[in-house]
C-alpha cells in the first residue's frame, strides 16, 4: 500500500501539465487509500480488544478449572475416608466431576479462539507480546491518518468549487505525508522475523557440537519449529515464546524428542499460574531431572504442582524452588514427587516454604536415613513404624 501511495504522489506531479480531471482523479485515489488505511486500523484496534478480553477469559477459566479439580480431589478423599459414602456425597462427587470436565472443554475452546485471534493480529502486523505499545502506535497512526484525510478532503472541496487548474504546491505536502504514513504502516514489527531469530537460537543450542548426524538434526529441528508454531496457534502463548521455552529446555540438557514431550505440560503449568515461560522451563527441567522422570511426565509434574499450590499456602514458583533442594535426596530415598510435594505443601501451610522449605525437608530426610536403627527405635517409641 505504501508503494502505491508513493507512485501515486509522483504520478500526480507528472500529470500536472495535463488536464485538470486527471489530476483531480489522482487526488481522489489518494483520499481513498487513506480511508482504507483508517478502516484497517479500526479493525486492528477492535481485534486487540477482543484478544485482551479472551486472554482474561482464559485466565479465569484456568483458575476455575484448577478449583474444580481440587474439589473433585477433596470429595474423592472424603469418600475414601468414609468407607461407605452417602448418596448425597456420591451425587456431589459426580456433579463435581461433570463440572470439571465442562470447564476443561470450555477452556480448550477459549484457548483455540485465542490462537485464532492471535493469528489475525499477527497477519495485521500487530505484535501480541507488546499490546500496550501497539495500541499506542495504532492510536497515533489513526490521528495522523485522520488529519491527512481532512486535509485531502479540503483540497478536493477546493478543486470542485473553483474548477481551476490544480496547483501541485497546494496538495503535494498532503499527498507526500499520506504516502509517508502508508510506509510506516507497511513496516510493523514482524513476528515472523522474531520467530526465525528464536528458532536460530534454538538450533544453535540444541544441535551444536561435532560428530552429529546433520540430516537427523535437521529433521528434529523441523519438528521443534512445527511444534512451536502449533503451540502458538493452540495456546495463549506465541510461537516465539514457545521457541524460547524450547531453547531453555535445550540448555537444561533436554534432547529434541524430550523437549517435544515436555512442552505441552510446561505451557499448561505456566498458564495455570501466569508465570513467565523461562521460570516455568527452569521448574519443569529441575523437577523432571531431580526425580529421574521422563520428559513425557511433564503433564504429571504440572498437575502435581498446580494441585499442591491450590491446596496449600504456596505457589508453583515456590514449590519449584523447594524441589531444587530436596528432589535428588527424595529420589535417592525412594520418595515420589507426589509425596514430596504433599510434605512441602504441609510445610508451606506452617510458613516454611521456598528454598527454606526445600532445605529443611532435605535435612530431615538425610537425618532420618543416616542412622536407620536409631531412627527406627525412636519412631517405634512414638508408635510409628
Amino acid at each position: 500500500m505504501a508503494n502505491k501511495m508513493v507512485e501515486m504522489t509522483f504520478a500526480i506531479g507528472a500529470t500536472l501539465t495535463g488536464n485538470f480531471q486527471g489530476t483531480f482523479g489522482k487526488a481522489g485515489q489518494a483520499l481513498g487509500e487513506v480511508q482504507k488505511q483508517i478502516s484497517s486500523l479500526q479493525r486492528a484496534s477492535g481485534q486487540i480488544s477482543a484478544y485482551q478480553k479472551m486472554q482474561g477469559a482464559v485466565r479465569q477459566s484456568a483458575e476455575k478449572l484448577n478449583a474444580a479439580r481440587m474439589r473433585v480431589k477433596e470429595l474423592g478423599l472424603q469418600m475414601r475416608a468414609s468407607g461407605t459414602p452417602t448418596a448425597a456425597l456420591k451425587k456431589e462427587f459426580t456433579a463435581a466431576n461433570v463440572e470439571a470436565n465442562r470447564l476443561e472443554v470450555a477452556l480448550g475452546n477459549q484457548r483455540k479462539k485465542l490462537g485464532e485471534l492471535r493469528t489475525e493480529l499477527t497477519n495485521a502486523g500487530v505484535n501480541t507480546s507488546k499490546l500496550s505499545s501497539e495500541q499506542t502506535r495504532l492510536a497515533q497512526q489513526s490521528d495522523k491518518l485522520t488529519n491527512a484525510q481532512n486535509r485531502l478532503q479540503k483540497s478536493m472541496s477546493s478543486l470542485q468549487a473553483t474548477r481551476q487548474k490544480l496547483s501541485w504546491n497546494n496538495i503535494k505536502g498532503d499527498l507526500i505525508k499520506a504516502a509517508g504514513i502508508g510506509m510506516s504502516l507497511a513496516a510493523p514489527v514482524s513476528e515472523a522475523a522474531e520467530f526465525e531469530h528464536a528458532a536460530a537460537r534454538l538450533n544453535a543450542v540444541a544441535f551444536s557440537g561435532g560428530g552429529r548426524n546433520k540430516e537427523k538434526d535437521a529433521e528434529a529441528f523441523k519438528k521443534l519449529q512445527e511444534q512451536a508454531r502449533q503451540l502458538g496457534r493452540d495456546t495463549q502463548f506465541t510461537a516465539v515464546q514457545a521457541a524460547q521455552s524450547q531453547e531453555n529446555l535445550a540448555r537444561a540438557g533436554f534432547k529434541a524428542n524430550e523437549i517435544i514431550a515436555a512442552m505441552p505440560g510446561l505451557l499448561d503449568m505456566a498458564a495455570a499460574e501466569g508465570m513467565d515461560l523461562a521460570t516455568a522451563a527452569d521448574i519443569m527441567a529441575s523437577s523432571l531431572r531431580g526425580f529421574g522422570l521422563e520428559a513425557s511426565d511433564a503433564a504429571r509434574v504440572s498437575n502435581i504442582l498446580a494441585q499442591t499450590s491450590a491446596a496449600s499456602n504456596s505457589s508453583i514458583t515456590g514449590l519449584g524452588e523447594s524441589l531444587k533442594y530436596v528432589a535428588p535426596v527424595a529420589k535417592g530415598l525412594g520418595v515420589s514427587i507426589e509425596e514430596t510435594n504433599a510434605m512441602l505443601g504441609i510445610m508451606a501451610n506452617a510458613g516454611i516454604k521456598g528454598s527454606q522449605g526445600g532445605t529443611a525437608l532435605r535435612a530431615a530426610m538425610l537425618r532420618l536415613s543416616k542412622e536407620p536403627k536409631a531412627v527406627a527405635k525412636a519412631l517405634g517409641a512414638l508408635g510409628i513404624s
